[in-house]
C-alpha cells in the first residue's frame, strides 16, 4: 500500500507500507433455543450460540439478574409460568457490539382432575371412572389403561370421553369387576406440545 503526503510548500513524499490495512469483520449476534416454550415441570433448557465474529459473549436470563458468559449455556428458568425475555450480546476483538434476543415462554402443565373412586352401582351419579381435562386442553394422543392387583390389564381405552363402567372383558363376554382398589395408567399428548404425559395412580371400585 501507498501513501502520499503533500506538506504546506507543496512538496510530495510518497511511501510504500509492506502490511495493508486489516479490517475485522463486525460480530454477528445470533441463538438458537433447544425448546421454547418450556412446561413448568422442565424448565432447563440449551441457549446454543451460533453467533458469528464474536470473541466475547454475555448472556442475560431475564430473571434475577442473572448474567452469564458462557458461550452456549444450559440454563434452568424459574418454575412459574411467564415469559422471559434472553438478551445476547457479543462482541468482537476492536469493541464491536452487537446484540439479539428471544422470549422464552415457561407454559403451565396440562389442567386435570383424576377421581380416587367411583361406584358403578347403576345409580345417576359417578358410574364412570374418567379423568377430566380443562375444556381448553385438546388432545392429539390418549390412553387410559386400568390394571387388577395382579398387573392385568382389565380396561383400556383411547377416547378421552369413554371411562370404565367396572366391566371386565373376557372370552365368555363382560363381567363385573370385583370391589377393591385398581391401578391406572394415563397417557396424553396436548395438541401443540410434543412432551408426553403419564400419569399413574390408583383408583377404588364400589358398589
Amino acid at each position: 500500500m501507498s501513501l502520499t503526503a503533500i506538506n504546506q510548500f507543496g512538496c510530495a513524499t510518497t511511501n510504500t507500507f509492506l502490511d495493508g490495512v486489516c479490517i475485522e469483520p463486525n460480530p454477528v449476534a445470533s441463538f438458537t433455543v433447544q425448546n421454547n416454550p418450556l412446561p413448568i415441570i422442565q424448565t432447563t433448557t440449551l441457549l446454543q450460540n451460533t453467533s458469528q465474529n464474536a470473541t466475547s459473549v454475555v448472556w442475560n436470563f431475564g430473571h434475577d439478574a442473572q448474567v452469564s458468559s458462557t458461550f452456549s449455556p444450559i440454563h434452568t428458568f424459574p418454575e412459574r409460568a411467564g415469559n422471559y425475555l434472553v438478551t445476547l450480546v457479543v462482541q468482537n476483538s476492536n469493541g464491536c457490539v452487537d446484540s439479539t434476543f428471544e422470549v422464552i415462554q415457561i407454559e403451565q402443565d396440562p389442567i386435570y382432575y383424576v377421581p380416587n373412586a367411583f361406584t358403578p352401582n347403576g345409580s345417576e351419579l359417578n358410574n364412570i371412572f374418567l379423568p377430566v381435562f380443562s375444556p381448553s386442553m385438546i388432545l392429539s394422543s390418549y390412553q387410559l389403561q386400568i390394571f387388577n392387583r395382579w398387573g392385568q390389564t382389565v380396561f383400556e381405552s383411547r377416547d378421552p370421553s369413554k371411562g370404565w363402567d367396572g366391566s371386565v372383558d373376557t372370552n365368555d363376554g363382560a363381567s363385573i369387576a370385583q370391589d377393591g382398589m385398581y391401578t391406572y395408567k394415563i397417557t396424553f399428548i396436548e395438541s401443540g406440545f410434543e412432551k408426553v404425559f403419564e400419569v399413574t395412580g390408583s383408583v377404588v371400585l364400589l358398589r
